[in-house]
């Protein structure tokens, strides 16, 4: 674009200037001369005044003509003005630059931060384009946060300072250096995580102190008052005014919609600096600015709303109930539970109705519980029941405070405590409290069942599917009420899977879909586990395609370590055990540092697969000595799909304990007529030690027990795992390839363990040199063959050694020389 004008145009601290010096750091064509206008470059103010006094006085074109001499242009050179901030020149001045583009062989390459509609005072320029620097999207802030940290970040590192920065490079490099220095973003295992809140740096202040100061005070007053309060009706900002706050970039149109009145509004062009002016007001001019109504909070997203039901708490102006709830919710999924533990604190004191304090110490318990504070969540949660007993009021609004409060303690006592009995205790004294009156009030009757329903469902969560199974299907064939025994469909189809019922669990989860999709549910439940079992249940029974495109219940958050779960369980049941390895280690590194339930022991048994699986033996080992001192608490529901994790990787170790851990999985799912499980340790068995020797375990006829547990069990996993025991037991060996195979495409993965078909001598060779690293080209050019050769050597290999990749030809090849 040799010879155009450039504007680049965007927010302040998107990387504006950093785009100009890159384009212009190789220098310009011959006989190009560039000129840097912007302020503070060497003395260069000086021509901002000459221009804008020669302009005010005689016009634009006196204005040119004072900045032409002032240049001292060459006859027949070019020049190249170099103009930062161009926001901040009055439009006489922007004229005049823009009639010396038209005059004189002059281009103009410019940064500007002005809202859209305040571009105007630039079109004037000849031959102008206008290059527009976005905000970041997330996958643009994980490659940088990539490059500054050095190192892998997890998935809620990423999103969460994506929201917090909102893609701008500015605000992410002040976080990152930030929390790096404060010891809350920090790197283990390879992986960064960041535990903190985002917070005000000495830049970030200095660069608001800076704005305030160029400012009139009616400037000042309006970009204030949008700070405090998130976001202000236009029609309260003088026309003047705001148009050049508007030019400067300080405010921009804020969110129009439902529930803003059918006014314009205005807002601060990014929350940390509004955050960083708000900080610079007075504690009594706030108070004064939302108590006296100078300004209308108008919440619209969730970051938005939980400044704003900050800022009013803080100065101590009553908030909404619900509005305190959801700002609320949405900290504690966002890993910031320390502030609703404040907000809550500070209205709970002010004294308010009981039915409002068991919200209020039911949502702080709920932030307590993310912090692992046991007793202090126990402690809100026995006070919201003790409320709920006293209280003379009754109702839905009564029932709708009081269950989510049992439910949380419920869950504060099972999984942080890990004491499964006093949570059943407390379930059963609810019920018998709820079941006098439950015949003459359809609304207790319906609590009382939520209750049950939940006292099931912890028996599963306690690893107890036998003891719930039956009563559970029962309950959810033929409640009236659904949405009462909606939280049992998880743990519910893990005990059918177990018992070898896939269809019947996938059935149930997608018949449930629209129940857990209701607006009555998810005001009173968060369907997180609902999803992830259905997840979990997709991969177990051979469904990894529909697994990978499930999606979280519309209207629920994400869970940003349930992403690196999910990444990691489709790659391991897929065979791809580096992204595996990856996606797994980034979850528990996380869950480490923070797990309300305890779903790292499930994690952790898959990654000790994983790595057993891609050859690193110490580091599956050591992930196993883990697991073993690791409470299982929530992972408890996954019964025994996990303990087959465990001997997956002992298979992949070659560990001799493998068959006697298997014998015990096998006769402990036996016990529990766990048919899947009780099958697939029987598969495990037969493929490590042999028929002869399963059958010397078992010690009943192998043919006889496979054909008996066939008749209990559904679904393609299973069905495949029958079809790959026949084709042993009947020395197929044709069969046994094919069946083999087919598991692999359900996930079943395991090393070559029967001796394969014997190599060639030449697939030998070439699968040695492949399994040591060397590439199709490199193995041609040492044994002097064609590369398509070579490829035809690997793809036997492949087939005979039963693999699909270069990882899996080194213990491949070692099992064949046994």
């Amino acid at each position: 674009m040799a010879g155009r004008s450039v504007v680049v145009h965007g927010e302040a601290g998107t990387g504006k200037t950093h785009l100009i010096t890159t384009a212009l750091r190789d220098g310009l064509p011959p006989a190009w001369t560039l000129i840097d206008l912007t302020a503070g470059t060497g003395g260069t103010a000086s021509w901002q005044r000459l221009v804008g006094e020669a302009g005010a006085r005689d016009g634009v074109e006196a204005g040119a003509a004072a900045l032409q001499d002032w240049l001292m242009l060459p006859p027949a050179g070019r020049a190249l003005l170099r103009l930062e901030d161009a926001h901040l020149l009055e439009d006489t001045v922007l004229a005049a630059i823009a009639l010396v583009t038209h005059r004189a062989d002059v281009a103009v390459v410019a940064s500007h931060s002005a809202h859209p509609s305040e571009l105007t005072a630039l079109t004037g320029l000849r031959d102008a384009v206008t290059i527009r620097v976005a905000p970041m999207n997330a996958t643009q802030t994980e490659t940088m946060l990539t490059e500054m940290l050095g190192g892998f970040p997890t998935a809620d590192a990423v999103h969460r300072l994506w929201l917090a920065s909102r893609g701008n490079p500015f605000y992410l490099s002040e976080l990152v250096r930030d929390h790096q220095q404060r010891g809350d973003l920090f790197a283990h295992d390879g992986v960064w995580v960041w535990t903190g809140i985002p917070t005000l740096t000495d830049r970030m202040i200095e660069a608001a102190f800076h704005d305030l100061g160029a400012l009139t005070e009616a400037e000042r007053d309006a970009v204030e008052r949008a700070a405090v309060a998130g976001v202000i009706t236009a029609a309260t900002v003088p026309h003047e005014v705001r148009r050049r706050l508007l030019r400067r970039g300080l405010l921009r149109p804020g969110p129009t919609g439902p529930g803003m009145g059918g006014q314009s509004h205005l807002e601060v062009t990014h929350p940390l600096r509004a955050d960083a002016i708000a900080a610079q007001v007075s504690t009594t001019r706030r108070h004064d600015l939302i108590a006296g109504g100078q300004t209308t909070p108008v919440p619209t997203g969730p970051q938005d709303l939980v400044r704003s039901v900050c800022s009013r708490v803080r100065a101590e102006i009553p908030v909404p109930l619900p509005e305190l709830l959801r700002a609320c919710h949405h900290v504690v999924r966002a890993d910031e539970p320390q502030t609703a533990v404040e907000l809550t604190g500070a209205v709970l004191q002010q004294g308010i109705d009981p039915i409002s304090t068991i919200k209020l110490l039911t949502a702080r318990a709920t932030a307590h519980l993310r912090l692992g504070d046991i007793d202090a969540a126990l402690s809100d949660l026995a006070t919201a029941r003790s409320a709920m007993i006293l209280t003379d009021e009754s109702g839905a609004e009564v029932l709708d405070a009081y269950l989510p409060a049992i439910r949380h303690e419920t869950t504060v006592r099972h999984f942080l405590a890990t004491d499964p009995e006093a949570t059943l205790s407390v379930l059963s004294s609810t019920a018998r409290w709820l079941r006098p009156t439950a015949q003459a009030n359809s609304l207790v009757a319906q609590a009382l069942t939520n209750v049950e329903s939940l006292r099931l469902a912890h028996l599963a969560w306690a690893g107890r599917h036998p003891e719930m199974l039956d009563e559970a299907w029962s309950r959810l064939q033929h409640s009236p009420h659904p949405e009462q025994v909606v939280q049992l469909v998880g743990p519910a189809s893990i005990a059918l899977a177990l018992a070898g019922r896939s269809g019947s669990a996938t059935a149930l989860f997608e018949r449930f879909l629209p129940v857990v999709s209701s607006d009555r549910v998810l005001r009173g439940w968060d369907p997180g586990s609902f999803t992830l079992l259905r997840f979990f249940l997709l991969v177990l029974t051979g469904e990894t395609d529909a697994a990978e495109r499930t999606e979280p219940v519309a209207g629920t958050d994400v869970d940003m370590v349930g992403w690196h779960l999910r990444r990691g369980t489709v790659a391991s049941a897929r065979g791809d055990w580096a992204t595996a390895r990856r996606e797994l280690r980034a979850a528990n590194v996380r869950l480490r540092v923070r797990d309300t339930l305890g779903v790292v022991a499930y994690s952790l048994a898959q990654e000790a697969k994983v790595a057993a699986a891609s050859g690193d033996g110490v580091a599956a080992r050591a992930l196993l000595s883990e697991l073993a001192t690791t409470p299982r608490r929530c992972s408890y529901v996954t019964g025994a799909y996990l303990d087959l994790h465990v001997v997956d990787a002992l298979i992949w170790l070659r560990d001799p304990s493998v068959t006697e851990v298997t014998a015990r999985l096998m006769e402990a799912a036996a016990r529990d007529h766990q048919h899947a499980i009780e099958l697939e340790a029987m598969h495990r068995l037969v493929v490590v030690a042999g028929p002869s020797a399963a059958q010397a375990v078992i010690g009943v006829p192998l043919a006889e027990r496979v054909a008996a547990l066939a008749e209990h069990v559904d679904g393609r996993r299973n069905e495949a795992v029958v079809a790959h025991l026949r084709a042993i037991l009947g020395n197929r060996a044709r069969a046994v390839s094919d069946t083999a195979e087919h598991l692999r495409e359900l996930g079943v993965i395991l090393p070559v363990v029967v001796k394969p078909t014997r190599l060639t001598r030449r697939e030998r060779e070439v699968a040695a040199l492949a399994a040591g690293g060397m590439t199709s080209k490199a193995i041609a050019q040492r044994l002097v063959l064609s590369v398509r050769t070579v490829d035809s050597h690997l793809a036997g290999a492949y087939r005979k050694l039963r693999v699909h990749t270069r990882e899996g030809l080194s213990g491949a090849l070692t099992a064949a020389d046994r």
